[in-house]
């Protein structure tokens, strides 16, 4: 029963263990992904401001 119980807890903190870091990477590259559209952003306004100083 005791072994039962352990083998339970064992199982689910390696479930919760495998969550955590798939969580953790998709915020991972949720954050890549939305610092690379900052500057993308960046990116179109400085060819934006280049394209109206050659006015």
């Amino acid at each position: 029963m005791i072994k039962r119980i352990l083998l339970f807890f064992s199982k689910r903190s390696k479930l919760l263990k495998q969550i955590d870091r798939q969580a953790r990477m998709i915020s991972i590259y949720q954050y890549n992904s939305a610092a690379f559209q900052v500057k993308i952003h960046d990116l179109k306004t400085i060819i934006y401001l280049q394209e109206i100083a050659k006015l």
